[in-house]
């Protein structure tokens, strides 16, 4: 998470990371005062009872927007009646993962630390547009764009994938359009990890989702059947020079992104700046990590 920074003491760090993370993102961008560092860590308990009492219950990482209107109906309408609430009593109603998130947001640890992080099961990469896209070439470059990402993650964990999915969706809250969102699936014959192939059959496969006259408000790509690249047993009829070929490229497509950043060379022309379905960063947090954007302290 880049958009803020969290003082976490580390004993209590797989506490806070999964759940209060989130509602300390929320108050951050929601109340200027804290000039984006929400430090719930050392906030007076009174003062964090105050703002629980105001967050909405669908901001609990994990809740969404159905689980939210169900608990609605229970009256457990903020994040201070979840933290309230009996956790045996949320696990008959809903699951034990609600049950977890009770516990968590209560101070009692349910997620251990994993001395190693196991592999993805999936990668998803998708993003709200900053305003409606019509036009089926700015969705190309956004599903190129967001394709070139989870490629980049997919190396990153040394992994092959097998099968991709597109999707793209019009705006669900907005009552004036009606709702669409389709998504296709395609099973590549050999797993790959190269990103041309997934970037040539994303923006093909987004020609079949599209539809004229309706404004996209988000689109995405997502790789599943992932599997580790070092124990990947080709087919006898794979052609290992194509399979060489295609590394080769990626070390050094990787090696421009490591040296220059990830926007100095890219598939198609979605790093290019001013693009219409780029997301709206108008009310994004400063990064204190860059120069620009380092905090002031009076």
């Amino acid at each position: 998470m880049n958009e803020h920074l969290y003082f976490i003491h580390k004993a209590q760090i797989k506490i806070f990371l999964t759940y209060i993370a989130k509602i300390a993102n929320h108050i951050a961008k929601t109340n200027k005062e804290f000039q984006g560092v929400c430090n719930l860590i050392e906030m007076d308990k009174s003062i964090k009872t105050q703002f629980y009492s105001t967050i909405e219950v669908g901001e609990v990482w994990g809740v969404g927007r159905k689980n939210g209107k169900k608990l609605n109906d229970l009256n457990i309408k903020t994040v201070l009646d979840l933290v309230a609430s009996n956790a045996n009593e949320i696990k008959k109603r809903f699951s034990v993962v609600m049950a977890r998130t009770v516990l968590e947001l209560q101070g009692i640890s349910c997620i251990p630390i994993e001395p190693c992080a196991p592999d993805k099961q999936q990668i998803i990469s998708s993003r709200s547009f900053g305003q409606r896209v019509t036009n089926i070439n700015d969705l190309k470059e956004a599903i190129g764009m967001h394709t070139q990402d989870a490629v980049r993650r997919l190396r990153s964990g040394r992994q092959l994938c097998s099968t991709i999915t597109v999707f793209a969706e019009s705006s669900y809250f907005d009552k004036r359009e009606s709702y669409y969102s389709r998504s296709i699936v395609f099973k590549l014959p050999e797993a790959s990890d190269c990103v041309t192939d997934f970037v040539k059959l994303s923006t093909y496969m987004i020609n079949h989702v599209y539809k004229f006259g309706v404004k996209f408000k988000k689109c995405g790509v997502v790789l599943t059947q992932l599997e580790p690249k070092n124990k990947h047993t080709y087919d006898l009829l794979t052609d290992m020079k194509i399979v060489e070929k295609k590394e080769n490229f990626m070390i050094a497509y990787e090696g421009v992104h490591n040296k220059y950043g990830k926007k100095k060379l890219a598939l198609g022309t979605c790093y290019l700046p001013n693009r219409n379905w780029s997301m709206s960063r108008g009310n994004v947090t400063r990064n204190p990590f860059c120069w620009d954007e380092l905090l002031r302290v009076n």
